[in-house]
């Protein structure tokens, strides 16, 4: 059986809190508003637009998020550069898919194993994309980091993938390269301000 609760004409329907006040109003063109706030059930969340694919919703665990990760720094030929472990937290906030991630850490040592392109880890895997729409461009800072001829560089996301690498601005072939133990040393810092689209 429907109840149906249905205010007369020019008039809204109004549910008010204990102290008399107007919690929650339908108006008359089927508009609600609200002045306090909503509590969904863990899982729960809203699909917009009319829709009822994953494309409209923003709930359950990925609706809003505030967190660190810890930043782990490797080479694209399997090498690792040590991170001191009182200046290894960076932040994020996940906004349903858009991640905004930040921060600097600090240097522990310098490259271990194979060299190659310099990569710094993120909090969330890079959505893949069928062309060039996953690649992210940010900014980053370097203190001390030899960085060789190239003087500018940004942080740009890697589709699919859960780091970043470090592209010239003008010439966005020109990576920064672990080449050997000097360009990492104990003591530098890496930077990163980005925001992507994760999965």
């Amino acid at each position: 059986m429907t109840r149906i609760f249905k205010p007369d004409s020019g008039q809204t329907l109004e549910i008010q809190d204990e102290g008399g006040s107007a919690a929650l109003t339908i108006e008359t063109d089927g508009d609600i508003a609200l002045t306090q706030n909503i509590y969904l059930a863990a899982g729960k969340g809203i699909y917009f637009d009319g829709g009822t694919t994953s494309a409209n919703y923003l709930g359950g665990s990925d609706a809003y998020e505030e967190g660190t990760w810890e930043v782990a720094l490797t080479t694209s030929g399997g090498g690792t550069i040590a991170v001191n472990t009182s200046f290894n937290m960076c932040s994020y906030i996940r906004i349903g898919n858009l991640v905004s991630c930040g921060g600097m850490i600090m240097t522990a040592g310098s490259t271990v194993g194979a060299a190659g392109t310099l990569k710094f880890s993120l909090p969330f895997a890079v959505a893949s994309g069928s062309e060039w729409e996953r690649y992210f461009a940010g900014s980053c800072n370097f203190y001390n980091v030899e960085l060789g001829s190239t003087m500018w560089f940004i942080a740009q996301s890697i589709p699919g993938a859960s780091v970043c690498h470090f592209t010239g601005m003008v010439n966005n072939s020109a990576y920064i390269e672990l080449a050997d133990t000097t360009i990492a040393a104990a003591g530098d810092r890496i930077g990163i301000g980005l925001q992507y689209i994760t999965s």
